[in-house]
């Protein structure tokens, strides 16, 4: 089981260094073993963070160790015993401790502890956006256990159709986005929240104006932290 979770781990790693089309297995295994807006926004041509790195090497390392305990069966009863593996318990930690500092790195410094908190249990991009994108009840549901398969299931999918964030974030409609801020705008620049309601550069008086793509502010934020623009 390791050796598959590796072999896969490898594959989006090496697919993540080549240019890749819109849609396909590399976006729906990002979204599965990164976090579950990765391949979503993979198909907007944003790669990987510098910290998700981090954190997809720890997952490598741990499972190229091995596991914490190892179940062998007793020749003589025909019980199955339980070994606990010292290196394993340091694979562990290696996952575990790459694993935060990529919660702090994308949800921490954007967004205090409750995107630490986001970051950690639901997804990276979840905690680096919650400023700017509501968390969707798929990615709600990942913390449920049972209910937990059907986003496992229909978020990698739908990175494997090509679907966006953006193109999410339009559909699902204000209520997708996170609450107004001062001026009664999102971080679309329209006061409704959909950045199609008006093209960049035109903007009613009052409210601020948005020059290019939603969720550019995250990105310039990103690229402080040494990711993709």
């Amino acid at each position: 089981m390791n050796k598959l979770v590796t072999l896969t781990l490898v594959f989006v790693l090496a697919g993540s260094l080549m240019a890749q089309k819109k849609g396909g297995f590399v976006p729906c295994l990002a979204s599965c073993c990164i976090g579950p807006r990765v391949g979503l926004e993979m198909n907007e041509g944003v790669d990987l963070y510098e910290s998700e790195w981090v954190m997809l090497g720890g997952k490598l390392v741990s499972n190229a160790i091995g596991p914490v305990y190892i179940y062998e069966i007793d020749p003589n009863t025909g019980q199955i015993e339980t070994k606990s593996n010292p290196v394993g318990r340091i694979g562990s930690a290696i996952a575990v401790g790459t694993h935060a500092y990529m919660a702090y790195d994308m949800g921490g410094k954007t967004n205090g502890f409750e995107g630490f908190l986001a970051s950690y249990f639901i997804g990276s991009r979840v905690g680096a956006e919650l400023n700017e994108r509501k968390i969707r009840t798929k990615e709600w549901m990942r913390l449920v256990p049972g209910v937990c398969i059907y986003p496992a299931i229909s978020i990698p999918l739908e990175a494997y159709q090509g679907r966006t964030m953006t193109e999410i974030e339009i559909a699902a409609g204000p209520e997708g986005k996170s609450p107004p801020d001062k001026y009664g705008s999102t971080h679309s620049g329209h006061p409704s929240g959909d950045p199609l309601a008006f093209p960049p550069g035109a903007s009613p008086a009052g409210f601020p104006t948005q020059v290019g793509p939603p969720n550019t502010g995250s990105r310039v934020v990103a690229a402080e932290r040494g990711g993709p623009p």
